[in-house]
């Protein structure tokens, strides 16, 4: 006689994968250990920080057993780009596998996990784990809406106030140097007022204002030099009407003057030309005369990106990754082999232009060269958030992504190198050291600039590894809601009509087994649990006929999400090899006293 067993969906092993066995080896296996840590989880990468060991390179990575309960909760599966990550302080007892590439490459160890022993939300003083520390080179505090930059010998910091004082700084000495005439009070709580760019020598400083104006100021007296106007909507729809429609053709009308104020800056080395871009056009400035050189009319090429190649050429990176180069500016353009970019979101050159990254859509950054023409491509784990640098030798590329990382990358093999976790926030700037041993990053809601160490000796001595005020804070931000939530959903069949009556239990997610309501479904299918709470919790169906359903639901610190959607599986039978139809491999469970069979197809 056949047992009739309940059948958990595959979508609760998606994320886990079982240790693979053990080959014979001449060499003792490690032993198995307990560990406590901070685990963090993105559908991309995962990384487990042990306290108290020292972890060579960038965490370990978990695998899970099979039939390890716990893991879905751990292990983040779905996420939108820019989601914080899951982090969790757990005790794992698992064996550690040898030193290698897990699971993109960054992480250097895999810890194989025999049992989850214990699951915490909040995080403990953990050894080894912490936000990076405050870089020291800048004195003074930052703003949520200031702009600040970097000369390239990293010598010398700009940075403006929230009334619009630029302020330059020492970054050896830590003293002021010079303060430059006010723009004018930036209002409080609006984007920062533009970008800002020290020239090379650090003779000149550019910023773009809200108004649409590019300042130029010296810095060696403080005075303001150069005022540039940039293209508004008013005249690109003047040059726009000049254009014969064709036939059937309908134009809309220019955006509003509100897309007026640069977007991105770039001096020449010798600091005697400058690039203005915003959604209009793109011009190159004399810094001697303040007179526009060349004007490239953007049109409906939104995403073009023109950059300097040395002192004198221009190269022009348009959508479709197409690379238009000009030995001076009045020279006529040639085309040349792109990148596999299907358009352009962010790019970043070397400083002599010869080398350049270009991010597209997606996750990748397509490396190109002048010499070479199309390099590698770089994977990023998660999403790119367009902070890029490259190392003053060009040898490595720095990129910002994922859950607040930052990921290093070789960029003649395109192989990973190193990747630093913890930041306050995703990173919206960032510059090597002029030595190219470290790294000066800026995160959103952060403020100040904090360090790491390409080359860990480089660290002075009795400087912080770790700011550990924020570790339990992270990710900074807005306040998390702490409002109560519903969260809902409705239960369906395979084809997608509503399940009555069907059993709905709630779980806090910070303890799996602890149910804290039930509920039945509705004639329609819908169900609902009021004053949620928990961030974290687990969804478990029951009904007639159907194999117990589990959702782990995550829920945003923000904002709300749902209604949820949760498909049952009709009840299938085993046959006598163990398998269920299509040779899908069962695994057994006691769940509070009754039998469950976990499917696992195409887990080994």
């Amino acid at each position: 006689m056949h047992s009739r067993l309940l059948l958990l969906g595959a979508v609760l092993l998606s994320c886990t994968s079982a240790p693979t066995p053990n080959s014979a080896s001449p060499f003792p296996l490690p032993p198995f250990r307990e560990y406590s840590g901070v685990y963090i989880s993105t559908p991309d990468e995962d990384r487990f920080t042990p306290c108290g060991v020292a972890v060579a390179g960038d965490g370990w990575s978990l695998r899970f057993r099979d039939d390890e309960r716990k893991a879905p909760f751990l292990k983040k599966v779905t996420a939108l780009n820019g989601y914080a990550p899951l982090t969790h302080f757990i005790r794992v007892r698992g064996r550690l596998g040898p030193v290698g590439s897990h699971p993109t490459g960054f992480q250097t160890q895999e810890l194989a996990v025999d049992s989850v022993l214990d699951v915490k939300e909040t995080l403990e003083p953990c050894p080894g784990f912490g936000v990076p520390a405050s870089w020291s080179g800048l004195p003074v505090r930052l703003g949520t809406i200031e702009p600040f930059a970097l000369n390239t010998e990293r010598g010398l910091a700009a940075v403006m106030d929230q009334d619009g004082q630029t302020s330059i700084w020492s970054t050896e000495s830590r003293a002021l140097v010079r303060k430059l005439s006010a723009i004018g009070k930036v209002k409080r709580g609006t984007t920062v007022s533009g970008p800002m760019i020290l020239s090379d020598d650090g003779k000149l400083l550019a910023v773009g204002g809200v108004d649409g104006l590019v300042r130029v100021w010296s810095v060696l007296d403080g005075r303001q030099i150069l005022s540039l106007a940039l293209k508004d909507s008013a005249a690109s729809a003047s040059g726009m009407a000049k254009i014969p429609l064709a036939p059937n053709e309908w134009r809309p009308p220019p955006p509003p003057n509100s897309y007026t104020p640069a977007r991105d800056l770039t001096f020449n080395r010798r600091g005697t030309m400058l690039i203005t871009r915003n959604l209009f056009s793109t011009i190159v400035w004399s810094t001697k005369t303040g007179k526009k050189l060349i004007e490239f009319d953007r049109g409906n090429n939104f995403r073009s990106n023109v950059f300097f190649v040395g002192d004198e050429g221009l190269i022009t990176i348009a959508d479709s990754g197409r690379m238009v180069m000009r030995a001076y500016i009045e020279a006529a353009g040639v085309t040349r082999p792109g990148t596999r970019a299907r358009w352009v979101e962010h790019v970043t050159t070397t400083s002599d232009g010869r080398l350049f990254a270009v991010h597209g859509p997606g996750d990748s950054v397509y490396l190109w060269s002048v010499a070479k023409g199309p390099g590698p491509a770089l994977s990023v784990p998660g999403f790119v958030t367009g902070a890029m640098s490259f190392s003053p030798d060009g040898s490595t590329l720095a990129i910002a992504g994922g859950s607040a990382g930052l990921y290093l990358f070789d960029t003649r093999t395109g192989a990973p190198v190193k990747s630093f976790h913890n930041f306050p926030g995703a990173l919206s700037r960032l510059w090597f050291s002029a030595d190219g041993k470290s790294i000066i990053t800026r995160s959103n809601f952060d403020d100040r600039l904090r360090v790491v160490y390409v080359d860990p000796s480089v660290r002075p001595k009795g400087e912080q590894l770790f700011d550990d005020s924020l570790t339990t804070k992270l990710p900074l931000g807005p306040p998390p809601s702490t409002t109560p939530r519903t969260i809902g959903g409705i239960v369906t069949d395979p084809s997608h009509r509503g399940v009555g009556n069907a059993d709905v239990a709630i779980m806090n997610g910070d303890a799996p087994d602890s149910v804290i309501a039930r509920t039945t479904t509705s004639a329609g299918g819908y169900f609902s649990f009021n004053g949620i709470r928990f961030r974290h919790v687990v969804i478990r169906v029951r009904a007639m006929g159907f194999a117990t359903a589990v959702k782990y639901i995550h829920v945003m610190r923000w904002e709300n999400d749902g209604p949820w959607g949760i498909e049952l599986t009709p009840l299938t039978r085993l046959d006598e090899s163990g398998a269920g139809a299509g040779g899908t491999k069962l695994h057994t469970a006691i769940e509070n006293g009754m039998l469950i069979v976990v499917s696992s197809p195409g887990v080994t």
